[in-house]
Order: structure tokens, then sequence, then C-alpha cells
């Protein structure tokens, strides 16, 4: 009985934290988009900082990339109740695309084409 007890203390502690979660402010606005990566070549860095900011965040991505064709979720929640942002995606020739003043608790995706992007706001 006692181990059926910790395992579902720890199977509710898992969902406990799951993104979903972390994925919002205090405003209750979810912070994630689907990156879609629609370029010939691989997405090496992620970056997304608030608008108000004169740098770049560090690499969303950490030791992962998005390759051509394929998409990732990112959560780009950071603590703060901000809502735009400037994204960056730096290809592995170290070409970039920059998408400035994204609202991020509005849209559904960044999708990054080969020297362009756009965003989505549907899902």
């Amino acid at each position: 009985m006692k181990k059926i007890f910790v395992m579902l203390a720890v199977l509710f502690a898992s969902f406990c934290v799951t993104p979903a979660f972390a994925a919002h402010g205090s405003d209750g606005k979810d912070r994630r988009i689907v990156i879609f990566n629609n370029s010939s070549q691989t997405i090496w860095r992620l970056q997304a900082s608030s608008s108000t900011t004169d740098s770049w965040e560090e690499d969303i991505l950490g030791d992962h990339v998005i390759i051509s064709g394929d998409k990732k979720v990112a959560n780009l929640y950071d603590g703060s109740d901000e809502c735009i942002y400037d994204l960056r995606a730096v290809f592995k020739d170290r070409t970039e695309v920059t998408k400035y003043r994204v609202n991020i608790c509005l849209v559904y995706g960044w999708s990054v084409s080969d020297g362009t992007s756009r965003v989505i706001t549907g899902n």
C-alpha cells in the first residue's frame, strides 16, 4: 500500500511541474509558441528577448536544434508578464532571421523560412 501511495504522489508531482503550468504569467496568458522551421537549414540557436531590452537572452534550444521541416514548442515565459518579444533564429551557417515586436501572448507560432518569417495567429 505504501508503494502505491508513493507512486501516486510522484505521478501527481510530475503533473504539477509540466511546462503548461510554467508558461503562464500572473496574468494567466500562455507564453508558449510553436517554432516552425520551413527553411532549408537547421536552426542552431533560438533567442527571444523582451522588446524593452537591448540584448538577446540565452539560447532557448540549449543542446537541441530544429531541423528543416520540423517544429518545436518554445516556452518564452521569463518570470515577467511581458508579452511583446523580439525573436531571432540563427542557422547552421550563422545567417539569421529576426522578427521584432511579436505579441507572444496572442500568436500561436512563428514560421521561419530562408531569409524571412511570419507569425501565425491561429492553430
